[in-house]
């Protein structure tokens, strides 16, 4: 066999086993390309779960403490249906579908997911607590408010020392417990008990039997603010109108009124 014949053949071998590693790469090459896209195609279905949930809280949900936690979970649906994965058709070339893969590997919207999930969680909470100040028992208030930050001291009124004559009246409240407050310089207070005190030593929670009824009394209250006959801060919130003291400053009423609610919204 002479020389010529044998560079041909050996030129025929090599193209061969070139073809044979080409095909063997490209057929690699798409095997990751699939086994890439299916792991997009759950990512994106996990997505979409997340998302009809989302939907679903929005559509049927209770009234919320908070009332942001429903603006701020319809901002998240819209920024997590904008993080689904897009998926392309496969590439011809070997190097396009290695370089498609890589792309759809490194590909993630897990982050998206998990804050959608947080901001629906926020609002099934939310909802959860304000139901906490639907006609609150006595004994509820009373044990929530002796863990409340800036609270040292709390007691119930009773139908004898009730200084309103409102407990247990129609439309009057079926619970009157009145805290007093480290804010408060309670020299500055007249009276020998806290009763006697009222809402001037710190504050006081009053439970309603409806939400109407309450409303109507955060209303009468406020018809004294910024007057001499102003009796504090107070917020309704349920069934519950939760009242600080006159001898505070504004921002001393707003730090005290939000440890009270924090206390009494605490979920367990």
């Amino acid at each position: 066999m002479n020389i010529k014949k044998i560079l041909v053949i050996v030129l025929a071998l090599a193209l061969i086993f070139s073809l044979g590693a080409c095909d063997k790469e490209k057929s690699a090459a798409k095997k990751d390309f699939k086994a890439a896209v299916e792991q997009a195609n759950t990512a994106n279905d996990k997505l979409d779960e997340a998302v009809s949930n989302a939907q679903g809280l929005l559509e049927n949900h209770g009234k919320p403490l908070d009332k942001t936690t429903v603006s701020n979970l319809k901002k998240q649906i819209a920024v997590t249906k904008k993080a689904k994965i897009k998926i392309p058709d496969q590439p011809s070339e070997t190097e396009d579908i290695k370089a498609a893969t890589k792309k759809l590997t490194a590909a993630d919207n897990s982050g998206q997911v998990k804050a959608l999930k947080k901001s629906q969680k926020a609002l099934t909470d939310s909802v959860k607590q304000l139901k906490l100040l639907n006609k609150p028992s006595e004994k509820f208030v009373v044990s929530r408010l002796k863990n409340a930050k800036y609270v040292n001291k709390v007691v119930a009124a009773t139908e004898d020392n009730d200084p309103n004559g409102q407990l247990h009246k129609a439309g009057g409240y079926t619970a009157a417990v009145f805290f007093q407050s480290s804010l408060v310089d309670q020299s500055d207070v007249y009276g020998s008990s806290l009763i006697d005190k009222g809402t001037d030593a710190g504050g006081c929670i009053e439970v309603y039997g409806t939400a109407a009824d309450a409303k109507e009394r955060n209303e009468y209250l406020s018809a004294f603010d910024g007057g001499i006959l102003s009796s504090g801060g107070h917020k309704v919130l349920g069934t519950v109108v939760i009242r600080t003291s006159c001898e505070l400053t504004a921002s001393k009423q707003k730090a005290l009124e939000k440890q009270v609610i924090a206390a009494l919204t605490k979920l367990n």
